[in-house]
Order: structure tokens, then sequence, then C-alpha cells
């Protein structure tokens, strides 16, 4: 996964929706994320996938961990790539009328 992804530009999708059990009404979206790769070694390949970071991570890799060194850059939500986009979060829970700001 890692060699077909090295050296390329590719999208991650991460959705949330959002459902008031009392009225019904739905609130979705999702949040898309331009990632690329920096050209990677079979050597640099092979010492993170001995890491063990990749496994039960979408996409093969974890960006807040040792992926990070092989990020050339992200366009977009970086918690999106985590896989919960937290600016996104926000916004649709206060759309549904959540105040996080203190008194």
């Amino acid at each position: 996964m890692l060699a077909l992804l090295e050296g390329k530009t590719h999208r991650v999708y991460s959705g949330l929706s959002l459902l008031n059990s009392e009225t019904g009404s739905r609130d979705s979206m999702v949040s898309c994320t331009k990632l690329r790769f920096a050209t990677m070694s079979d050597r640099e390949i092979e010492t993170y996938i001995a890491s063990g970071e990749w496994q039960d991570a979408a996409g093969a890799y974890r960006i807040q961990g040792q992926a990070s060194y092989f990020i050339e850059s992200i366009e977009g939500s970086w918690s999106c790539v985590m896989g919960l986009p937290i600016r996104e979060l926000y916004g649709i829970l206060g759309r549904a009328g959540y105040d996080f700001i203190p008194a």
C-alpha cells in the first residue's frame, strides 16, 4: 500500500452525520483532504512496516505517527486524515445548537 502511495497525491474522506432523535432532523457533511507522500526508499518502507504502526490504519499509515516523516504536503484537514475532522465536527454541532464557548 505504501509503495502505491509514495510519491503521489491521494485524497482522504471522512464523513459526519448528526441526527436529532427528537425532531428527526439530520446534518451531514464530508471532509476531503489532499495528501502527498514523498518518494520513499525500500528501506524506509520496510522500517515503517516493521514498526507495526500501520496495523488497523486505513490506508496503511497513521499521519500522527512515523508516517508524518513522509508527508510532503497536506491540503485540508489534518484531523480528517486521523479519522475525525474536528473543525467540521465543531461546525456541525454548533449548527445543532451546542455552545462550546464558556460563559
